[in-house]
Order: C-alpha cells, then sequence, then structure tokens
C-alpha cells in the first residue's frame, strides 16, 4: 500500500497566517472530529519555523494524547503554558482538542492577559464558542471553521491529474475525510467512516450532553440524512418519528449541529428580505460518512452534488441560504461581505423542460447579482445572463487547486 503524504490545508494556513501576532484574539480553529484539525496545527507550527520561531517558542500539546494526560483543569493547563514564560520573546500556544480540559477557557484568558502569548486552539463541538469562550473571551476570538478535504485537496492527496468526472464520482461516494485517501478500500473506508460517526454521536454528543435517548438520536440523523437537501422542520421530524415532544428534536437537531456532523441551511425570502423560521434544508458535512451511515443508491446521486456544492461555498466563506422568491426556490444564495451569487445545482441542463425549470427561479428576480446554474454537463456558456458552469470546473476553481 503506498502512504500518500498528508496534503497541505493552504486556505486554512493562510487565514491563521493572517492573524499571527495579533495576540488580542484566540484564533479558534473548529471542525468535525478527523476533519484534519491536528495535521493543520502540525504544518502552522512549521510555518512558524520557517518563519524564524524556535522551539524554545512553540509549546503544542495535543489533549487526546496520553502523553498530556496529567493536565486536567485550569491550574495545570496554566502551569503547563508557564512552563516557557520568557521576558524577553513571546510563546505560541497550539492546543488540539482543548475542550477536553476542565475550565480552559479560564487559563487562556488568564495567559492573554498575563503573558506574551500569541494562542491557537481546536475543538470539535461548537458549544466552545456559544458558551465557554464567549462568557471569558466575547470579542477576543476568531474562529477558523475547518472542513474535510475539498475536491482540489482531495485530487492533489491522492496524486490524481486526469479523469476529473471519474474523481468527482469517488469524491461523492468516499466522501473527504482526509484519512480515506490514504489507500483504503471501499469496504475499510465504510468502517473508517461509520467509526468517526460513532465517535461523535457517542463521545461529543450522547455522553458530553448526556443523552438519555440515543436510540432516538441515531434515528434523527439517519432520517434528516436520507432527506439531505429537502425542506424540513422540528416538528415535522417528530411526526416522521413518531415523537411527541417537538423540543426534544429542536434539541437534538442543535446538538448534531454543534458536532458538525449536519449543517443548517435556512431559507431567505429574497423578495421581503427576512429569514424564514419555518423551514430549513440540512447538508452532511461528508457525502461518504452519508453513504457509509446509509449506503448509496444512483438516486442520491443528486443529493451528493448539491451537497457537494454547498459545503464548497461555505469552505470558500460565504453564508449559504436557500433562497425564496413568491412560490419559486433557488438552490443557494451565498453571500461573502457584499458579495453574492444566486446558484442552481443540477445533474443536467440537458432538454428544454429541464432548462426552462432551472431557470425560471432566475426570472423573477429583479435583482443584479451574480446568477449560476451549475451541472455536469461539458458545454459552457451564457443563457439569458446566467453563467452556467461545469460542477467539476467549478469544484476546482476555488484559487488553492492547479
Amino acid at each position: 500500500m503506498i502512504m500518500l503524504k498528508d496534503v497541505v490545508r493552504k486556505r486554512y494556513l493562510d487565514r491563521m497566517l493572517k492573524f499571527k501576532d495579533r495576540t488580542e484574539f484566540v484564533k479558534v480553529i473548529t471542525g468535525v472530529r478527523r476533519c484534519g484539525k491536528s495535521t493543520l496545527m502540525l504544518q502552522y507550527m512549521e510555518c512558524l519555523k520557517d518563519l524564524g520561531v524556535t522551539d524554545d517558542q512553540i509549546i503544542y500539546a495535543n489533549f487526546e494524547s496520553n502523553e498530556f494526560s496529567e493536565v486536567m483543569d485550569r491550574s495545570s493547563l496554566f502551569n503547563l503554558i508557564s512552563s516557557k514564560k520568557n521576558e524577553e520573546y513571546r510563546v505560541y500556544l497550539l492546543f488540539d482538542e482543548i475542550q477536553r480540559i476542565k475550565e480552559w477557557e479560564l487559563a487562556i484568558n488568564s495567559a492573554m492577559v498575563d503573558l506574551n502569548v500569541d494562542i491557537y486552539i481546536t475543538g470539535s463541538n461548537a458549544y466552545m464558542l456559544s458558551s465557554d469562550l464567549s462568557t471569558y473571551l466575547a470579542g477576543r476570538y476568531v474562529e477558523i471553521p475547518m472542513f474535510p478535504l475539498s475536491f482540489g485537496e482531495f485530487m492533489e492527496l491522492n496524486g490524481y491529474i486526469d479523469d476529473r468526472d471519474k474523481r468527482f464520482n469517488e469524491y461523492l461516494s468516499r466522501g473527504a475525510f482526509p484519512i480515506i485517501s490514504k489507500g483504503f478500500d471501499d469496504e475499510s473506508a465504510r468502517s473508517i467512516l461509520q467509526g468517526i460517526y460513532s465517535d461523535i454521536v457517542l463521545k461529543d454528543i450522547v455522553q458530553r450532553d448526556g443523552i438519555r435517548d440515543g436510540k432516538l438520536l441515531d434515528r434523527l440523523v439517519r432520517h434528516v440524512l436520507s432527506n439531505t437537501g429537502n425542506l424540513t422542520s422540528p416538528g415535522s421530524l417528530a411526526k416522521m418519528l413518531n415523537h411527541k415532544n417537538t423540543g426534544t428534536i429542536d434539541a437534538y437537531l442543535s446538538l448534531l449541529c454543534n458536532a458538525f456532523i449536519v449543517y443548517k441551511a435556512e431559507r431567505y425570502d429574497l423578495r421581503d428580505k427576512h429569514v424564514l423560521l419555518s423551514q430549513c434544508k440540512y447538508y452532511c458535512v461528508d457525502m461518504g460518512m452519508r453513504n457509509a451511515i446509509l449506503g448509496r443508491s444512483i438516486a442520491d446521486t443528486g443529493r451528493l452534488v448539491e451537497s457537494a456544492v454547498y459545503l464548497e461555498l461555505l469552505r470558500r466563506g460565504y453564508s449559504v441560504m436557500v433562497g425564496k422568491y413568491g412560490d419559486m426556490e433557488i438552490d443557494f444564495t451565498a453571500v461573502k461581505g457584499d458579495e453574492v451569487k444566486h446558484i442552481q445545482v443540477t445533474e443536467s441542463l440537458l432538454g428544454e423542460d429541464v432548462r426552462a425549470r432551472e431557470i425560471r427561479p432566475f426570472d423573477m428576480l429583479k435583482d443584479h447579482y451574480e446568477k449560476i446554474i451549475l451541472s455536469m454537463d461539458a458545454n459552457e456558456g451564457i443563457i439569458d445572463g446566467i453563467r452556467c458552469q461545469n460542477i467539476v470546473r467549478w469544484m476546482l476553481d476555488d484559487g488553492y487547486y492547479n
């Protein structure tokens, strides 16, 4: 078996480097388990050394490692931080899975106040942002969301240079967790993905949050993933699962989002300019994980392609909503600063009926923002001011893949 070198996660390294020595901010890298946060920290450590930072100026700790098993609370964490205290130079703190340390946020806050440190931390649950960090570090942290591999990174890690359509289908089937791209056959890959899923559900949700009904949670995940891209609500999900308490379903959905196993796309009324709270869509963080849990059929291709586009937009830094105008729906309205894109996703535009269906929602819009239809078709061009682009080429056109 050929052991493949880890791909350089340039997108995230660039963001970390932009905040290097901005000591007024803690840099927080968040993302689902096994998406590459630990490797990213090691790569960033090498970047620091290339920039002249010495080993004596770096404290790196992965708190899932037995090496740091004695660091259990804020006191022992602060002692670790203070071990390289020096008035003459700055110390760089790189802490992986820090949420395992009791009251870690107090130690980090003290370090920011008392020491000359530049702090980078990772975590696999968004709860640390909404609760732990917001209490003590409000306005003093920057989140860097991390995802499994982009298609470009997937191509690079596997050493692929051709057959891009074939490789994209492989990407949709096997998914984008870096470990899956290291020579494992399909059966082994499925076992690994099922194990990652179990770790997330058991460690990051059931155990951490004291969930009593693990079977209900598992049924909910499976139902949400099987209906990827469909409008839904806690009430409709409770009905489908024959569960009386909508509040429980709503709370479980929040826990799934906090663990980054699913992402929520809210609907946005493009005519009246407000978020619609009645229904939304959920997308799995990784297509391969979804396939490992549910299996994959030919009928799933459309859902997987739509999911891949949604996740890629998040990677590129967009806030992504489902656009609504009257009774028409646009797959994605993506916003980044002043930039807005309206995007339709379809397997093919071939056929007058299909083309008319995909274009019709755009005809309703009165704004002048970019309108795009992504499909698997080879032909590209402009139709009535709408840019039609091949999905595979669009996935690779991210500025980080050559």
